[in-house]
C-alpha cells in the first residue's frame, strides 16, 4: 500500500482511489458513492458471504451417513460399546433360534376315514 503524507491529507487516493481519512475526522466527499466494484472484487465479496452463510449453518448442513453400519458386522463394528454388542448378539441369536425352529416345525396331516 501507499503511505498517505500530512501533504496529501485526507480524499481519495491519488493512487489507487480508495477514501482515505484521519482518525476521527469526517469528510464532506463522504456523502458520495463509492465506485463500483470490478467483477473479481463482487466475486471475493460474494465468495466470502456463502463462506460465512456456510459457517452459520454448518450444523444444518452436515450429516454423516455411515454405511458400514447397515451391515452386521458385530465384531468389527468400532461404533459400538460392549454391552450394545452383547445386546445385539442376543438379538441376533435369538432371530437364529427363531428361524432354526421355523424351519424344524413339522406339520403333519392325518386323514382318517375321509377326515383329516
Amino acid at each position: 500500500g501507499k503511505i498517505v503524507c500530512e501533504q496529501e491529507g485526507e480524499g481519495p487516493c491519488n493512487f489507487c482511489g480508495a477514501l482515505v481519512l484521519k482518525e476521527g475526522s469526517s469528510y464532506a466527499g463522504l456523502e458520495e458513492s463509492l465506485p463500483p466494484l470490478s467483477e473479481t472484487e463482487a466475486a471475493a465479496e460474494a465468495y466470502a458471504k456463502r463462506l460465512v452463510e456456510y459457517d452459520r449453518n454448518a450444523a444444518a448442513r452436515t450429516t454423516v451417513i455411515d454405511d458400514q453400519s447397515d451391515y452386521y458386522e458385530l465384531d468389527s463394528n468400532t461404533w459400538l460399546s460392549k454391552e450394545e454388542k452383547e445386546l445385539l448378539k442376543k438379538k441376533q441369536e435369538e432371530m437364529e433360534e427363531a428361524e432354526q425352529a421355523k424351519r424344524n416345525r413339522v406339520v403333519v396331516t392325518f386323514d382318517l376315514v375321509g377326515r383329516k
